[in-house]
Formats: C-alpha cells, structure tokens, sequence
C-alpha cells in the first residue's frame, strides 16, 4: 500500500451550514498522512469556500480544490483524479462520520485489503440529533466478504455511493466514472463497480451519518426540478439496461433485474405523483413509450394498490394521475383532521 491509505472525497456545493461539522468529522482523531481529505468545492456561492479557506489553513491532511459548478458527479470525477490513496471514499459535505469510524476503516483496509468495503450508516436532522428514517440493510451481513455480485443480488436497492469505500485502481483501471449532471448517479455506478469487484468486505461499521434535509433534491416539489429527476431515472434505466447486455454471473444478473424493476417503480409513481400540467405529462408519456415502458409491465412484489394505479395509468394514461393525485390529497388532509 501507498503512504496514503484513504482518500476521502467530499463534494461541496452551497453547503455553509455543514461543511465545517463534514470536515471536523473526518479529523477528529489523529490521522497520520495515512488518510488526506479532498473537498471539492463545486462553485458554491455562498459562505462554504470561505468556510473552507479558514479550515484547509488548519489543517494539513486537507486539500480544496475550487471548480466552476459542473454537478456532483463532475466534482467526485475531479476527486478521484487528485486522490492519491489506495482507496476512495466519497462523502456528501452536508453529512458527517461517527467519532473513530475513519480508524476503524483503516483497520479493515490495511488488514483485510478488500475491493470494496461497505459501511453501515445511520440519519439525523439537521442539527445532527439522530431520527429513525431509513435503516441499514447490511446488519445481517456484518463482518461477511462476498463476491460482488453475490452481495448485489442481496442488496440491489441500497446503491449510494457514500456506503462504499472502494479500491482506486479498480476504479481507474476500469474507466469507472459518475456521470455528470444527472441525479440517483450512485444507482448507475456502483454496480459497474460491484460487477468487477471479487471481494467486499461487509464492515458492519457503523460510520456514516446522512442527514436528511427538507430543502433536498429528492424532497423538491419544483416543477423543473422533478422534470430533470424523472428524465435522471430514465437515463439511468437506459445506462443499466445497455450495461446488462454485457453482463454474465449469474447474481449479478439477478441484481440487475431487481434493480431495473425498483427503477421502474420510481418511474411509475413519478408519473402518477408528480403535480404536472397538460404538456408535461404528455412528454414523459412520450419518453415512456419511446423507451418500452409504457404500458407498464407488473411490478417486482407488485402490491394490490401498486397493480391497481398500474392498471389505471396503462388504460388512462393521460386522465388518471390528476384525479387521484386530488382524491389522495383530500384523504391525507381528512386524516391529518
């Protein structure tokens, strides 16, 4: 191994009111130059590139590097080519790692030397206090190395690219990239990656701490910014499917399908819940259609209110999804009397 063990990558953009708590978080034990933090600060106009000035003169395990706003997986791609560690891993600067997790990680690095190790994560508001939102499915797994496409198959759904801690040169050797400017970019990536990893070390560590934001992307109700995740997914679906054709193991193959069919639940209950006017819901129509999708096949573990909106938007495409998005509004509003 490199003097550098670890590199973590942290992509910064407009992220003020976290990034010092991200950084600090890293740091705070000894690291011993065997891990460098890079923070790629992706043309944040607010307060975080002076936030950072003051903490990269701190600290000298800390680079910045400051590019013009080119989207999260164009400011990961630029961490990745300054890394210098044998290892990469890629956090998001409004979150934060538990106290002595990067230790614990660089244990099992140096004495396991897995492709990848996956981490176990936990959620918190803003302020940092611990929520019970989503919990980590690996626990059953804890302390298991799998081939990778054996652990995909079990864990298809959970693709954020923050639980990976992955080799540098499986990624460099492969030509292994997020694609810029489009959103769930971790669900395209990362099984390119588990499709050519012999060996990840299921850590059971219980390092990393994803806050969950009212102003994120995935909670946005902007027309525009709906659109541009709905048109992400699809072209993430369209990425997997080509990359399927190529693929062999078995399990993997598994994963894949799995995973291709969650996509198309995502697409389906975009379209049925997203607020849209006349034209735009005839363009993802389009879009669906040009792509195979529509009419939609059944769902994976299809549920008896999953089949029945299947049904309706396959037979009504155009007339269902406003008088059900009214009829499912008025009930929540009756409820939350």
């Amino acid at each position: 191994m490199s003097e550098v063990v670890l590199s973590i990558v942290v992509a910064a953009f407009n992220v003020e009111k976290f990034i010092g708590r991200c950084v600090s978080s890293i740091g705070n034990a000894p690291l011993d130059g065997r891990v460098e933090i890079l923070v790629i600060d992706d043309g944040s106009t607010d307060g975080t590139g002076e936030i950072l000035r003051d903490l990269v003169a701190r600290s000298e395990d800390l680079r910045v590097i400051h590019q013009p706003n080119g989207g999260l997986g164009a400011a990961r791609n630029l961490g990745l080519e300054q890394a210098r560690g044998d290892y990469v891993w890629f956090l998001d600067g409004d979150d934060f790692l538990s106290p002595g997790s990067v230790a614990s990680i660089l244990e099992v690095l140096v004495e396991k030397a897995p492709d990848v190790l996956v981490t176990d994560f936990s959620c918190a508001d803003e302020d940092g206090m611990p929520i019970g939102w989503i919990r980590s499915p690996f626990t059953q797994d804890a302390g298991r190395v799998m081939h990778g496409g054996a652990f995909f198959a079990r864990h298809f759904a959970t693709t954020y690219a923050w639980l990976y801690v992955i080799k540098r040169s499986l990624l460099v050797e492969h030509n292994l990239r997020f694609q810029p400017r489009i959103n769930m970019q971790d669900a395209e990536l990362i099984p390119r990656v588990l499709a050519r990893a012999d060996s990840v070390h299921v850590s059971g560590i219980d390092s990393y701490v994803y806050v969950k934001r009212a102003d994120s992307f995935i909670n946005s109700t902007n027309p525009a910014t709906r659109e541009r995740y709905f048109d992400s997914v699809l072209e993430v679906r369209q990425r997997l499917e080509a990359f399927r054709q190529d693929v062999t193991d078995k399990d993997m193959l598994v994963g894949l399908d799995a995973k291709l069919g969650s996509i198309r639940r995502i697409l389906l209950m975009a379209f049925v819940y997203d607020t849209l006017d006349g034209a735009s819901l005839r363009r993802r129509l389009d879009a669906l259609k040009a792509d195979g999708l529509h009419p939609f096949d059944p769902l994976p573990d299809e549920t008896r209110k999953e089949r029945l909106v299947r049904n309706a938007v396959n037979a009504c495409p155009a007339l269902f999804p406003p008088p059900y998005r009214w009829v499912r509004t008025a009930t929540r509003g009756l409820r939350a009397r």
